[in-house]
């Protein structure tokens, strides 16, 4: 794998990327709910991608499975289009958007993160979150529901964030991984089952790089790509070659994996080779192996060893290769798969036609976003 691939994944492997992707360019959407499109008043669904408003200069936009939410940074400014419940688009009510709709005046986000009923970003390395507060999934040592973006605590050196379904996961500029929310399957992380509202330090490693979250997982990268996991895994999701769930993280084998992504209850895996692995949940043939069996263990897709970042899906897989098209596969009947049908395929297909993808992802609502370069 060249230098030049390997910097594009330390700076966009999937959710789990850490740092925003040095790139930038137009988005387009596809799909079925009206409101994730961002195409104001005209309705959905679209099965191929259509570009959403003129801009061109995008940066980062929205990385996880579950949400009801879009979001993307442009110029430093955050911008959020979706449901509005629970104030989750961080308007200062709960109103829902259809054509993306910036957070406040700031231009200095450089990251964010949405998943279920919250919402988090990064600026000036201060941590904001925002939306429903139960399970203490915000951060702010209580369960209030906050309908505009609040500081979580005063420090400067958070570097990225990523939301669970119930909670959320976070990188410091030192290296060191947090986490707090809902912990009844050991969420969390930090080894208990203790609902946490404030962050907790996991562990004493200084050495993360990248984090990928779901509904109640994660994944987490160290230097030297070893990746890491916890959380629910009734699926096998986890990939540990059982069903068993984990309260700490437990490394996923001995391979060295580049990208990492979750779709609801299954993942999506690169390793340094180029080819990619999944495993988990395969009841729509979100796996891409050709069936709808599941697996709990990491196995490869295919024989290609052109692979170059894994992304998170609703139901589905997605993943760009090196040529820069973008492929999905699973759930797709309502057009999610970008691909001008409306079935499920249990096999890559290929998102549109182009071939200049950066980021691609899908949400449960049935709605794929991605960003060309």
């Amino acid at each position: 794998m060249s230098v030049f691939q390997n910097n594009l994944l330390a700076a966009a492997a999937s959710t789990a990327g850490g740092a925003p992707s040095p790139e930038s360019g137009s988005i387009s959407t596809w799909g079925a709910k009206d409101e994730l499109l961002g195409q104001g008043s005209e309705k959905g669904p679209y099965s191929l991608p259509v570009q959403v408003g003129s801009y061109t200069d995008w940066a980062e936009i929205n990385g996880t499975s579950g949400t009801q939410v879009n979001w993307a940074i442009r110029g430093g400014k955050l911008y959020t289009w979706g449901s509005g419940f629970a104030g989750r688009l961080g308007h200062g009510n709960t109103t829902s958007l259809s054509v993306p709709t910036q957070v406040g005046a700031l231009t200095t986000w450089t990251n964010a993160s949405s998943l279920a009923q919250c919402t988090g970003g990064i600026k000036d390395g201060e941590l904001w979150t925002w939306g429903w507060g139960t399970y203490g999934r915000t951060g702010h040592g209580n369960t209030t529901n906050y309908c505009s973006p609040v500081q979580v605590g005063s420090l400067t050196d958070w570097a990225a964030v990523y939301c669970r379904e119930t909670g959320m996961a976070a990188r410091k500029t030192d290296g060191t991984l947090w986490s707090w929310g809902r912990n009844n399957i050991g969420q969390v992380g930090d080894g208990t089952t203790t609902e946490r509202s404030s962050p907790v330090q996991i562990g004493s490693a200084t050495d993360w790089i990248s984090i990928a979250t779901s509904n109640n997982d994660t994944s987490a990268r160290r230097t030297g790509n070893a990746l890491f996991v916890w959380g629910a895994n009734f699926y096998g999701h986890l990939g540990l070659g059982d069903t068993t769930n984990r309260s700490s993280p437990v490394q996923l084998g001995d391979a060295v994996w580049t990208s990492h992504a979750w779709s609801y209850g299954s993942q999506t895996l690169i390793n340094s080779s180029g080819e990619l692995f999944t495993c988990g949940k395969n009841g729509d043939g979100e796996l891409g192996n050709g069936n709808t069996t599941n697996t709990s263990s990491p196995a490869q897709i295919g024989e290609q060893t052109d692979w170059l970042k894994a992304f998170a899906g609703g139901r589905n897989g997605v993943g760009i290769k090196t040529s820069g098209k973008a492929y999905a596969w699973g759930r797709g009947s309502s057009g999610e798969l970008g691909n001008d049908a409306a079935d499920n395929t249990s096999s890559p297909v290929q998102v549109g036609s182009d071939t200049d993808w950066s980021e691609v992802f899908i949400s449960s609502g049935r709605t794929g976003m991605g960003r060309k370069s």
